[in-house]
């Protein structure tokens, strides 16, 4: 019974907790990321997520 028990134990961690995390990554990702870029407009420097920083130099707003 024992053995069972770790084998079930051993999957649901391998298959269900890994499904759940990637979940969460997910979903982690969408907060972060929701309000990135503030505003548009060119030639201009943004602080974004881990301290990187970004420069836009041409923006397309014809094609979305």
């Amino acid at each position: 019974v024992t053995f069972f028990m770790c084998i079930g134990a051993f999957y649901f961690n391998d298959i269900a907790v890994a499904a759940a995390n990637h979940r969460y990554e997910q979903e982690i990702r969408k907060l972060v990321y929701k309000d990135f870029i503030p505003f548009v407009q060119e030639n201009i420097v943004f602080k974004g997520p881990e301290g990187r920083f970004f420069y836009l130099r041409r923006v397309n707003e014809r094609e979305k």
